[in-house]
């Protein structure tokens, strides 16, 4: 008997699961990791199918921890290339035939203490619609007191690709600006910084519309980045059932 044409569901979880199955040979099959005051998922740790767009087929949110290069200076002040571990977010889309990559970020959302190990994603949500938020920093290679803030949020647009559709800024030198107006302090703090946590704002956030899912923390941290693990791999069992973490 003739095998039956597979369903475009099928065709989508084969699509996805081979995006996958790169990913863990690129990066490692996810696991949890700890050290002396530090916990983490490693490898390609964060899974999940959500449906960012409310157009019916879900998406492949992956996340992945890996080594990147960065320019530093040795004790002699040369400059030197050094790795230091870091975590890229990518979302895949189903267009019918093929998963297309519809979102990447290198860096997930960080707190603003340059000291603060903390690693985690945010995704907003409303009635329909899923949004990907991310808070970064960067600071001034004399002071860590000098420096500026991004709050960006982005949305899955008719194409398909995630466009940005709210950005804040905050610099310690210059202040303020939302999607790319001038802001006065107070005004920030209200309608800028409605992403959780950012410049230290909206800590007890409404967690039925923002989600945060920690990938690297302190010891508190440890049990919520355990069950992402095996979030992960019983998102990629349902893909395919044959998968061995």
């Amino acid at each position: 008997r003739r095998q039956s044409k597979k369903s475009d569901s099928e065709l989508m979880k084969d699509a996805y699961y081979s995006v996958v199955e790169d990913l863990n040979a690129k990066y490692g099959k996810a696991s949890y990791e700890s050290g002396s005051n530090i916990c983490y998922g490693a490898g390609l740790c964060a899974v999940r199918l959500i449906d960012f767009n409310h157009d019916g087929p879900d998406e492949l949110l992956a996340v992945f921890r890996y080594d990147k290069k960065v320019s530093a200076e040795d004790k002699n002040g040369e400059h030197v290339l050094k790795e230091e571990p870091n975590y890229r977010m990518e979302v895949y889309a189903w267009n019918g035939s093929t998963a297309v990559r519809a979102f990447d970020s290198d860096g997930v959302s960080t707190m603003q203490e340059k000291d603060d190990d903390s690693r985690f994603y945010i995704l907003q949500k409303d009635d329909e619609k899923t949004y990907i938020c991310r808070n970064s920093y960067s600071y001034s290679a004399k002071t860590s007191r000098v420096w500026s803030g991004t709050s960006r949020i982005s949305a899955q647009g008719e194409n398909g690709i995630f466009e940005p559709i709210f950005t804040a800024n905050a610099e310690s030198d210059y202040g303020y600006m939302i999607n790319g107006e001038k802001s006065y302090r107070r005004d920030f703090e209200k309608n800028g910084c409605i992403v959780p946590y950012f410049c230290g704002n909206n800590t007890d956030y409404d967690d039925s519309e923002f989600e945060i899912r920690w990938l690297q923390g302190d010891s508190s941290k440890g049990s919520d980045i355990r069950n992402m693990i095996s979030e992960t791999q019983k998102t990629i069992r349902s893909l395919n059932s044959a998968y061995q973490p």
